[in-house]
């Protein structure tokens, strides 16, 4: 995959947390549950996590139900199959349809009214282990797709994808998508909650064939991305440019003129 050591898949989750009242997310904690899907294609069994939303049905990440196989959503020890529902591939949002699921429903908040540095919680589950919790901070917010995508430090490992993000109040505001290696540092991304009710009513869509925004060549990635994964790998010319082009895209936007700003510096300027 094209920019492996920057934009990492994720199958599985765990992480070990620092200080989180696990009594007051115990509840919340009950509605991730895991997903698994056969691959026929490829004849792989890939697993994941998905988050019961308010009317039962379940949000997960695009990338972790591909293919036509049959997707079966865990709780406890008990498995049920999950109908797939309503999704937008480019956007890596997909819904399922469960069958027969006896789960606690997440309650959903507003990413659009996240801001940098309020507290979150990334919750998801780990390869052969039980539900695993990162607390942490927004670190940065990215208007995308009509929304925007919410950087954080609260880690999760591969795996994690389509586990939730939830604010300090408790509410569901981002599905955790993918995560980026900057050096010995690690960036975390979740897309908004707000998105799923931007899915199309039936289970056709025009971008059916489309790669996850973050997945795609570097020149098709959003912006942020493409600056970002620039500075990964010290290519400060090309961050330059990239960024350039950032500030004249949203002249009005601070992470812009940082880019370009750190660019510079790489550049010794």
């Amino acid at each position: 995959m094209r920019n492996c050591t920057l934009l990492v898949l994720m199958s599985v989750l765990s992480f070990p947390v620092g200080a989180i009242d696990y009594a007051a997310y115990g509840k919340l904690a009950a509605s991730v549950v895991r997903v698994m899907v056969r691959v026929p294609e490829s004849n792989r069994t890939l697993f994941g996590s998905g988050v019961v939303l308010p009317d039962g049905r379940i949000a997960t990440n695009c990338h972790v139900i591909p293919g036509t196989g049959n997707v079966l959503i865990m709780e406890g020890g008990e498995g049920t199959q999950g109908e797939r529902g309503p999704s937008d591939p480019a956007a890596d949002l997909c819904l399922l349809n469960p069958l027969g699921l006896n789960a606690a429903r997440a309650q959903t908040g507003v990413a659009q009214k996240l801001k940098v540095g309020d507290e979150v919680v990334a919750i998801g589950f780990g390869g052969g282990l039980g539900r695993s919790m990162s607390s942490g901070h927004v670190t940065a917010l990215y208007p995308y797709h009509n929304g925007r995508v919410i950087q954080t430090d609260a880690a999760f490992r591969p795996g994690a994808s389509g586990g939730g993000l939830f604010d300090s109040n408790g509410n569901l505001v981002g599905i955790t998508t993918f995560f980026k290696r900057n050096g010995a540092q690690s960036a975390y991304f979740a897309i908004p909650v707000e998105w799923v009710e931007g899915l199309p009513a039936s289970l056709e869509t025009a971008e059916a064939t489309s790669s996850p925004f973050w997945m795609r060549p570097q020149n098709d990635q959003p912006r942020f991305l493409q600056v970002a994964s620039y500075e990964a790998d010290g290519k400060w010319t090309e961050m330059e440019a990239a960024a350039r082009l950032w500030v004249q895209e949203e002249p009005d936007a601070v992470q812009p003129l940082e880019a370009l700003e750190r660019a510079m510096a790489g550049l010794g300027r």
